[in-house]
């Protein structure tokens, strides 16, 4: 649709949907680089260097050499393309990407502690699977909120 407004300027709608699904589709392919490349492991590391403030006390709270973390931890950011930490002499300082990584990988980390919780419980039987207060699109809102925070989720908790 060709819409012409004031000045004699034509505005192409179609141009308009089309840059916007242009942009979809980048969002949808940086969304499934990232999900590629995020494994629950690199948010463990990712967590625990954020909470320790030095890469060697999150590698011994992990039981992991430290030079293994350290690497982990880079190869990761260099995959995501900015540093998540800036590394100094008496540790590590949080970016400002950082901090969204870190919030991210904190939420996603406890969002699965209570799916599994909520799972077992379900398979000893203390949940009915069928229970109101847990419907299975909430469950379906849960994985979903690992890519997108939904505060629907908080009902779970």
């Amino acid at each position: 649709m060709v819409l012409s407004v004031e000045a004699d300027i034509e505005f192409d709608f179609r141009m308009v949907d089309s840059l916007l699904a242009l942009e979809r589709n980048l969002q949808a392919e940086e969304f499934k680089a990232m999900s590629d490349l995020v494994e629950f492991r690199h948010l463990k590391y990712i967590v625990a260097v954020a909470e320790a403030a030095t890469i060697t006390r999150a590698a011994e709270r992990l039981f992991l050499a430290q030079p293994s973390l350290s690497k982990q931890v880079k190869d990761f950011e260099d995959e995501l393309g900015f540093p998540i930490f800036i590394r100094t002499r008496q540790g590590v300082r949080i970016t400002p990407p950082g901090q969204m990584i870190v919030a991210y990988a904190q939420e996603a980390l406890y969002k699965r502690t209570k799916i599994i919780a909520m799972a077992r419980a379900v398979h000893r039987g203390e949940v009915p699977p069928s229970d109101s207060a847990f419907p299975p699109s909430s469950i379906q809102i849960c994985f979903s909120s690992f890519a997108t925070p939904m505060p629907s989720c908080s009902r779970i908790a």
